[in-house]
């Protein structure tokens, strides 16, 4: 990976710089480059394992951030105009940051709150449903998508404004992908996506099987 050669500070500069670069031609799917370096350059600087130790401001964070998400979700309700913060071009024209930084902040208060929930007597159970669907990121990243454009013409999602079929046809996956994760995990190792990106990398077959344990 080329973020390798680079320090953590760095590569959490570069992540930003694609994160909102990449969200302005490709909507939806232009993130993903930045998101992935950033994971990336926060794994380099420790920081999940420091979130162990800082409760206090992760609470800090989840009521700014949410507090952030919905001024802006009352602002787009209202069809409020908003003013552009160019990138390009001249005075009304150019791309706006204010989309893609509405979007960054709300992922950003849904991990905090996650966090928190995790702290609480709850957290064991949403440990055992999510640590599985964890495993398979990947795999159930692609299967989601796929789902989504299957299912979504079929339910009649055109836009973002069909939100209750949106909310529905999420919720559908998340049970389906976490109830396949746990039955997967069961036999093998890896999710499928995960498995051909081991062998991808390591340049050979990787084992997949969980070894059968001999009864006693």
């Amino acid at each position: 990976m080329p973020l390798s050669y680079l320090g953590g500070r760095l590569a959490f500069a570069v992540g930003v710089v694609l994160l909102l670069l990449g969200s302005q031609p490709v909507v939806g799917y232009g993130p993903i480059p930045g998101l992935l370096a950033l994971g990336y350059a926060l794994a380099m600087l420790d920081v999940p394992a420091a979130l162990e130790r800082r409760t206090g401001r992760i609470a800090v964070a989840f009521v700014v951030f949410a507090a952030l998400t919905a001024t802006w979700m009352v602002l787009v309700l209202r069809a409020v105009e908003l003013p552009f913060v160019n990138l390009i071009g001249g005075p009304g024209g150019g791309v706006s940051l204010l989309p893609p930084l509405a979007g960054i902040v709300t992922g950003l208060a849904y991990c905090c709150g996650l966090l928190l929930l995790l702290r609480t007597p709850a957290g064991p159970v949403l440990s055992g449903v999510l640590s599985p669907m964890g495993r398979m990121a990947l795999t159930n990243y692609l299967s989601a998508t796929v789902l989504f454009l299957v299912a979504g013409p079929l339910l009649g999602i055109d836009s973002t404004a069909d939100l209750p079929q949106i909310v529905g046809l999420t919720i559908g996956i998340i049970v389906v992908q976490g109830l396949w994760s746990v039955w997967w995990l069961r036999s093998f190792r890896y999710g499928p996506a995960e498995w051909i990106w081991r062998c991808l990398t390591w340049g050979r077959r990787a084992p997949i099987r969980r070894a059968v344990e001999p009864a006693t």
